[in-house]
């Protein structure tokens, strides 16, 4: 699989991770304003960001995440998060249970990190 790759699924549910994509699909226009979250960003109220653009229950350890917003089509929306978990690893499995949409796994290789990266950043503009 090429650096910066997106595996389908979660397929090892024992493996432990500290980065992985958190996808939604089709989200509808309406569900989603655009400008208001551009405010949210700016200001740092990530407290009042979107369901969909969170991750489930709080969790109680410290994360960063990316946000990508694609337009389709149809007028919808594609929302990607990447979320980088800062000061541990966990299962895919407990992962899942903080998912709002699908999550993937991202196969970093063992290269060049801010090529990976970038790489990554790349494919999340073309899924």
């Amino acid at each position: 699989m090429p650096l910066g790759a997106v595996n389908i699924t979660f397929s090892s549910p024992a493996q432990f991770m500290t980065h992985f994509l958190n996808v939604c699909h089709n989200v509808a226009k309406t569900d989603l304003d655009i400008d208001n979250l551009k405010g949210m960003f700016k200001n740092e109220f990530w407290s009042d960001l979107p369901v969909l653009m969170k991750l489930q229950e709080n969790p109680s350890f410290e994360y960063k995440t990316q946000h990508f917003i694609q337009k389709q089509s149809t007028g919808n929306y594609t929302i990607i998060k990447h979320v980088c978990l800062t000061k541990q690893k966990l299962t895919q499995t407990k992962l899942e249970s903080f998912a709002v949409g699908k999550l993937y796994e991202i196969a970093w290789g063992h290269g060049n990190k801010v090529v990976e990266r970038k790489a990554l950043q790349w494919n999340c503009f073309v899924l």
